[in-house]
């Protein structure tokens, strides 16, 4: 086996074995598999070229970002059980924030279905803190949404409060919104959209990864590569403190939502404006 293969494999199955530890969370584990994966890496990228380079490094700073966000998630474990404690109790500058936050969201113009939708998930996310406080199991309830409609201009503001309103509940680590379009990721060099994609996500870890419009090339081919990367990543990187909303008009995301129905069926809302 040549080393360039050899670098590959040793780079894919570290990384894979990372992400299922991260399920397990085992995260000790896992961020020694995500730095064996990194030592692949940079051992590979000398002996790649061209697109396969560019990839590489966009790999590596994703890479990079991923061992970050688990070895907070490990320092944050380990604070948990020294206090005894499973999960951080918003204070009463989180409820004041909290408040302040709805107040902007329920004041915007129009977008009343969304505005509906998150009040919902507020009253869930709190129940659930509150059973957790005294002990008991919380329902698996997933933040992740699409939202549907002609007028898309107005959600840039309501996304970004609404990254505000779940950071307050702790159910971010941010409050933080990584706006990806296709001008972001855009290549005419095939494979590059697909890395570029992955990078920008990336990015958005903890926080919120706000994608708008990704099939505005009108390119089946990038809109695959688009597709591709977002499944990736919200089916199998790290995504419990992220959450992913994709937006768009209603006809051309069903379709594109139609093609990757992968990503579909990992989230469960789709919201109509």
């Amino acid at each position: 086996m040549e080393k360039k293969e050899y670098l590959e494999n040793a780079y894919k199955e570290d990384f894979e074995r990372a992400l299922e530890l991260v399920k397990e969370r085992k995260l000790p584990e896992a961020r020694k598999a995500l730095e064996g994966a990194g030592k692949a890496l940079v051992e590979l990228t000398p002996l790649t070229s061209g697109i396969e380079k560019e990839k590489c490094l966009m790999r590596a700073r994703a890479l990079a970002q991923l061992i970050n966000d688990v070895k907070e998630r490990e320092k944050r474990d380990i604070e948990a059980e020294k206090s005894n404690e499973s999960t951080m109790t918003p204070s009463d500058t989180d409820e004041v924030a909290l408040e302040k936050a709805l107040s902007d969201l329920n004041g915007l113009e129009g977008l009343e279905h969304l505005k509906e939708e998150v009040n919902y998930f507020v009253q869930m996310l709190r129940f659930n803190r509150e059973r957790s406080e005294l002990g008991l199991n919380v329902a698996n309830f997933s933040l992740h949404m699409v939202i549907m409609g002609e007028d898309t201009e107005r959600l840039d503001e309501a996304i970004g409060i609404i990254a505000r309103i779940y950071y307050a509940l702790r159910a971010l680590k941010k409050a933080q919104v990584v706006k990806i379009s296709v001008d972001d990721v855009l290549s005419e060099q095939r494979g590059y959209t697909y890395a570029r994609t992955e990078a920008k996500l990336s990015e958005a870890m903890g926080g919120i990864a706000y994608i708008k419009e990704p099939y505005s090339a009108e390119n089946g081919e990038i809109e695959r590569e688009i597709g591709d990367a977002i499944y990736r990543y919200i089916a199998h990187i790290i995504n419990d403190e992220t959450v992913f909303i994709i937006a768009g008009k209603e006809e051309k995301m069903e379709k594109f939502l139609t093609y990757k129905f992968g990503i579909k069926c990992h989230i469960p809302h789709t919201i109509r404006i």
